[in-house]
This record gives C-alpha cells, sequence and structure tokens, in this order.
C-alpha cells in the first residue's frame, strides 16, 4: 500500500469498506474457536455438528474473501485513478488521455500549471508547446467538444477554486452557443459524469465500478507495460491528422434551404438568454479573478457556414449575439478579444477546412501568434471598423459560385 503515503482519500471510504472487512474476519475467527454440537439437544451426533460448523465457516470465508477482492480492486483503481480524481498521475505510470469529460475536472484539480487553454472543439488542435514558447506558462488544455459555456466555465472555476494560480487563459466563444441556456450541456457523446464535478462524497463510489474508468485504468497498465508514453497535451484529443480537407469536404458538411429563409434578428428574449449565459459562465470568472488575463477569441468558422447562416435566416440573429457579448467583455481591462472573420485569406481558403466549422492545426498556430502578437485584437476603439469589414466580406461573397 505504498501509494498511501503520498495521496489522501476524498473521502471516509476506504476506512469503512476496511472496517467492513475486518469485522468479517473477526466473525470468522470467532466461529472457528467455538465448538458446535447439537448432541443433547437434537439428539443428533458430534459429525452432524461439525458438518454445520464447517458449512458456516466455509460461507464466512467465502464472503470475507469476496470483501477483500472488492477491496482490493477499489484500492486497485483509486491508486491508477486513470481520471485523477484523486490525485495526480504517478510518475511511473503512463496515462492515456482520451475522455475530456471524465479527465478534464481531474486535470484543473490535480495537474501542476499556471496557464490554460479551453473551449470547444475548435480548440483542440492547439499545442501547449507553442503556447508555452510564446506565453512563456505552463499550460494545460481541457477542451469540451460540443461543449455550452456551463461545462467550460465551470470546470475553470474548479480550475481556481483547486488553488491554481493562473496567468493566462485563452477561451474559444463558439458562435453556435451564444444563444443556448445558461445550463446548457452536450449529452451526444453519453451521460455527463456529474459525480467527478459535485462536491459530495457520498457519490464517489460510483467511481470505482464505473465501465468508462475500469477500462481506461486497464488502459493505463496496459500502456505502462507496453512502454508507451503518457499522452501529451499535444496531441490530447487532437484530431487534425484524422481528416480530409478542401473544397468538397466543406461543400459535403453544408446543409441548404432550398430557398432562403427569411432573416431573423436578435430579439429582447433572446439577448436575456445571451445575457444570462455569458453572466453565469464567462463574466463571472472574469470579475473574480483580474490577476489573470483572459485571451478570447472568435473561433473563425469558414465563409461556407456564414453562407449557411444566410441561407437559414440566422445571420443577424448570430451577429447580434456576437455584438452583444463583445461590448459586455470590453468593459474588463484583463479581458483581450479576438475575431478572424474578418480575415477573407483565412476563412475563404476552404483548404484549411475539414467541414464549414472545423479548421485543422495550423490554424490554431498561426491563431496563437496572432494573440501574442495582438493582431485581429476588437477595441472599443475598433470595433465598428471591424464590424462593418467583417460584416461585409460575408454578406458580399459570392455564395452561388461557392454552392453550385
Amino acid at each position: 500500500m505504498a501509494f498511501c503515503c503520498f495521496v489522501q482519500p476524498r473521502s471516509g471510504l476506504f476506512f469503512t469498506v476496511r472496517s467492513q472487512i475486518m469485522k468479517s474476519l473477526s466473525i470468522y475467527n470467532k466461529c472457528a474457536k467455538i465448538n458446535i454440537s447439537t448432541k443433547g439437544i437434537w439428539g443428533g451426533n458430534m459429525k452432524t455438528g461439525k458438518r454445520k460448523n464447517t458449512a458456516i465457516k466455509w460461507i464466512i470465508g467465502i464472503l470475507a474473501a469476496a470483501a477483500a477482492a472488492v477491496l482490493i480492486f477499489i484500492l486497485s483503481i483509486f491508486a491508477i485513478d486513470p481520471m485523477f480524481h484523486y490525485h495526480a498521475p504517478l510518475k511511473f505510470l503512463s496515462y492515456p488521455l482520451v475522455n475530456e469529460r471524465y479527465q478534464n475536472n481531474g486535470i484543473v484539480r490535480h495537474f501542476d500549471y499556471d496557464s490554460v487553454i479551453t473551449g470547444t472543439s475548435m480548440t483542440e488542435n492547439f499545442k501547449t508547446s507553442e503556447a508555452q514558447k510564446l506565453f512563456g506558462s505552463d499550460f494545460i488544455k481541457v477542451a469540451f467538444s460540443g461543449g455550452g459555456y456551463t461545462e467550460i466555465g465551470d470546470n475553470l472555476k474548479a480550475a481556481y477554486d483547486s488553488g491554481h494560480e493562473i496567468k493566462y487563459v485563452i477561451w474559444g466563444l463558439d458562435y453556435d452557443k451564444m444563444i443556448y441556456g445558461k445550463n446548457y450541456r452536450y449529452t451526444e457523446k453519453g451521460d455527463f459524469p456529474d459525480y467527478l464535478y459535485n462536491d459530495s462524497s457520498l457519490d464517489d463510489i460510483k467511481y470505482f465500478f464505473d465501465p468508462v474508468v475500469v477500462k481506461l485504468a486497464g488502459s493505463v497498465v496496459k500502456s505502462t507495460v507496453t512502454g508507451r508514453a503518457a499522452t501529451s497535451f499535444d496531441v490530447y484529443e487532437n484530431w487534425s491528422a484524422g481528416y480530409e480537407y478542401g473544397r468538397d469536404e466543406v461543400i459535403k458538411s453544408c446543409e441548404l434551404n432550398a430557398s432562403a429563409s427569411k432573416m431573423q434578428q436578435l430579439t429582447d428574449a433572446d439577448r436575456a438568454v445571451v445575457t444570462e449565459n455569458l453572466n453565469e459562465n464567462v463574466i463571472s470568472i472574469v470579475k473574480a479573478h483580474p490577476e489573470t488575463t483572459f485571451y478570447f477569441f472568435y473561433p473563425p468558422y469558414s465563409i461556407a457556414h456564414w453562407g449557411m447562416e444566410i441561407n437559414n435566416g440566422q445571420l443577424d440573429r448570430t451577429l447580434g449575439a456576437e455584438n452583444l457579448i463583445t461590448k459586455e467583455l470590453l468593459k474588463y481591462d484583463n479581458v483581450r478579444l479576438y475575431s478572424f472573420r474578418g480575415n477573407s485569406e483565412l476563412i475563404c481558403n476552404l483548404d484549411n477546412y475539414k467541414d464549414a466549422k472545423h479548421y485543422g492545426e495550423w490554424v490554431n498556430s498561426q491563431m496563437l501568434q496572432w494573440m501574442k502578437n495582438d493582431e485581429y485584437r476588437i477595441t472599443e476603439e475598433n470595433l465598428a471598423e471591424y464590424e462593418k469589414n467583417a460584416d461585409d466580406l460575408i454578406k458580399s461573397y459570392d455564395y452561388d459560385q461557392l454552392f453550385k
């Protein structure tokens, strides 16, 4: 049990289990000393009593062995801790990073770092090694594919609550999540493991028997035995190399109405949703941590995406939400906000994209450079100019030629 000297259980679970095992063993020992005899009571003989005594001891022994096996299993999961729920990764084990919603909370609570990259799949291709060289800080990457502002914000709050002093946060704010409710969570990748994120230790027993956890614990052992290196944050959920890029791939992902829908505007109800979502999951963190510099950016969706927004009548509504969020964020001195949708060389070059939204890792690398050099930054002084130029690019583009 060498690991017990440097990790602390999150609750009294292990002491409770150990106590039950010791009680079972104690009963077993007491029963072994009792000479159970039915002679004189039932008129039976000593052999019958011995058989009953043996059966009782056998049952108790089986139960004690089973309980001991369960305890050993639990302690093994605790020691390996593939989701970093209780402690940081052990240096002599090779941990695969493969499941964002299971592993991100443990990463922010137990890893060593002073800066964070977070967002949706639009941030998965960032390389922390590049960010470290540019910003001179020790970055982790904790993205949530398809995630709303809620789970991204909650995980960042957990990073602060764990006692980390964070210098920089690079945070992608997706357009398609702006008008979602403040409690929205992406569920297409399975049920969200709430027990890993809440403050209660009462439901931690789920951790030791969760099939996802058990399977990954086995992967840790396999990776260690086969000599496979632990996953780096450069590689963690980086999908860039697994896809084809270019116009054909992008157009295949586009869904267009036969005729354009009527253009919708941002309503007062929409504004209330956007404001509540932003305040609850973003602004609250910015205000609570003036010591941190937040590098927010709007992911540069391709021109094909904006063509779909026009086609389905959502462009003005989306740009209205962007304008509202931009004006709110610019109120804070520790915020730097960037947008690249006015860069025609980027968003109109479909060789950068695998579909209408998702760009290759070279775009992530370029965005890090731009943000470090303060290029494409939105300020109160240039907001009107930025919106005019970027909006004109989108609204004047020849979409008939693109989608023909």
